[in-house]
């Protein structure tokens, strides 16, 4: 099973990823949660915790860098109540600069469990939705869709976190 599994290769270590060992203890930890949204938002938390978000493409690059370039310069030009506005969006807009988290879950997903199918569809498409779950339940409180999500992604979460502990030892 996989608790004994990843007692064993934790026991086996000498030192590890501390990413990976984060996400293995947001896994383990959403065993104990009591209620299906908190333990479906710390599943795909683990995930998270291991996507890469990588630097967008030149192009888009391009595009954002300039975007920041004349958002600073109108900040420049403003007084204080816009500017704290312009903060915020500098603050954005920088985040841009790299891919977003679903993208990079979605790679996560496609690197370490390629052509793995979960509830009917690639496994890839089916953590892009889970986080848009997760993402629902974070600033809405709800989501129709995590009971019944929430199984196939603990599955996957096991699936992903066992391939890449495999990987390591």
């Amino acid at each position: 099973d996989v608790v004994s599994a990843l007692e064993r290769w934790l026991d086996a270590l000498p030192a590890i990823d501390e990413r990976l060992a984060l996400a293995i203890d947001l896994r383990f930890l959403a065993e104990f949660e009591k209620s299906t949204r908190a333990r479906f938002v710390t599943v795909m938390t683990s995930l998270e915790v291991l996507a890469d978000q990588r630097p967008r493409p030149e192009v888009a690059a391009r595009h954002v860098e300039a975007l920041i370039s004349s958002t600073r310069t109108l900040q420049n030009k403003t007084d204080s109540d816009d500017r704290r506005a312009l903060d915020s969006l500098l603050g954005a807009l920088e985040g841009l600069r790299v891919q977003s988290i679903t993208s990079a879950v979605g790679d996560l997903v496609r690197t370490h469990a390629p052509g793995l199918v979960v509830d009917n569809v690639p496994a890839d498409r089916f953590v892009v939705r889970c986080y848009r779950i997760r993402s629902n339940l974070v600033h809405e409180g709800r989501s129709e869709e995590c009971d019944a999500a929430l199984p196939h992604l603990q599955l996957l979460a096991d699936e992903i976190l066992l391939r890449m502990m495999r990987a390591t030892s």
